[in-house]
């Protein structure tokens, strides 16, 4: 199943008599709420994703498109809130009702509060804010012998993982990485029907 702006990817645990098939649209509740999905194939063992409640209707589309609408009309107020603090990344609404999702590149050490605070009493609606740049989102790269996050800074003992570095390349500077996120985001624009910010 794939989900999300950002496709994730996740397996998603059926309700009994419940069979879709690859392509379909369909609700889930993932473990950032209910959200929309699509099927890429059928159950497999290991559910770690969240449930698949049942296949999309009418409502379920109009209420995306209200959804993708209501960033569109937001994004000014958030680019605006965001510029001095952190990179804007990504803005994602699941369900008209639920919290805005904003997603960011800030300094690992940096306070948000202040930028929630802020975007919640412009907007007058609950915000979330993930820090992509925080150590707390790493879970390890993967390779053998690389460790997960004690908590602090990086994979792995020393500040860095084992095996050489987790990436193809090696960042040298948040700037680097600032750099690296905005390409990134710029090639996605380019090659996919995905609202701009």
């Amino acid at each position: 199943m794939t989900y999300g702006k950002a496709a994730f990817v996740g397996r998603f645990r059926n309700e009994p008599g419940l069979t879709c098939e690859r392509g379909q649209r369909v609700v889930v509740q993932s473990s950032r709420g209910t959200e929309i999905g699509t099927v890429l194939c059928g159950s497999a063992t290991g559910h770690d994703a969240g449930r698949l409640v049942r296949p999309t209707d009418d409502l379920d589309e109009c209420r995306e498109i209200e959804c993708r609408e209501h960033v569109v009309t937001c994004l000014p107020a958030i680019e605006e809130a965001c510029a001095a603090a952190a990179l804007l990344v990504d803005v994602e609404l699941l369900q008209p009702d639920a919290p805005l999702l904003v997603s960011v590149l800030a300094d690992p050490e940096a306070d948000l509060d202040p930028l929630g605070e802020l975007l919640q009493e412009r907007l007058q609606r609950v915000v979330l804010i993930q820090n992509l740049g925080s150590p707390k989102s790493v879970e390890g790269c993967g390779k053998p012998g690389c460790g997960s996050t004690d908590g602090g800074g990086g994979c792995g003992s020393g500040g860095g993982c084992s095996t050489g570095s987790c990436s193809k390349g090696s960042v040298k500077s948040a700037d680097e990485l600032t750099n690296y996120f905005a390409g990134l985001r710029q090639q996605m624009e380019a090659t996919s029907a995905r609202i701009p910010l």
